[in-house]
């Protein structure tokens, strides 16, 4: 999986585009994200997981909102 930022998004502000992925990934990503939902885990470092390839050091922190 790809994880890039592009600067020219709505409103100014920038994007983060998930690409390049198959159902590893797909797989993967549900996983953490269901752990993030259940409380099971407080912060995931997306361009930190090994199935995922940060384009020119991208970085994709996603936290919990119950938190924050």
């Amino acid at each position: 999986m790809k994880l890039e930022f592009l600067p020219d998004g709505p409103n100014n502000s920038g994007l983060i585009p998930l690409y390049d992925y198959g159902s590893f990934e797909i797989r993967e990503l549900r996983r953490l994200t269901g752990e993030l939902a259940t409380g099971a885990r407080e912060r995931i470092a997306l361009n930190e997981e090994s199935w995922v390839a940060p384009v020119e050091g991208c970085k994709l922190i996603l936290t919990s909102a119950y938190n924050t």
